[in-house]
């Protein structure tokens, strides 16, 4: 099997994938899949409103050549997450959440 794997890929070398087997779905995706992080834009009537899960970031480049910051890294030990994630019950340690994931805020991720 290649180092990385495509959804194509596991399903093809998966059965359960196509018949619904949710149990050895998870236990496979676990150790096959990653996480995802995204921002996403939209410019609507002159606004720009950006959005952003993980640690992708955002920046506009402006007419005089600097820069200018349109979000956030969604990182455990950033005061206002670490609220958050401690309040739905989790922790941080070792700036991970629940000591393994090392980043707030993802879809997609398993672990």
């Amino acid at each position: 099997m290649p180092e990385y794997y495509s959804h194509k890929d596991i399903m093809d070398e998966n059965p359960e994938f196509k018949c619904g087997d949710t149990d050895t779905l998870m236990k496979l995706s676990v150790s096959n899949c990653g996480g995802c992080t995204a921002n996403v834009g939209l410019l609507k009537r002159g606004k720009f409103y950006v959005a952003n899960a993980g640690d992708s970031r955002s920046v506009a480049c402006l007419n005089d050549g600097s820069t200018l910051a349109l979000s956030y890294d969604h990182k455990p030990d950033n005061t206002e997450e670490k609220n958050r994630i401690e309040s739905a019950g989790g922790y941080v340690s070792e700036n991970r959440v629940n000591g393994n994931l090392n980043l707030s805020r993802a879809f997609g991720d398993f672990t």
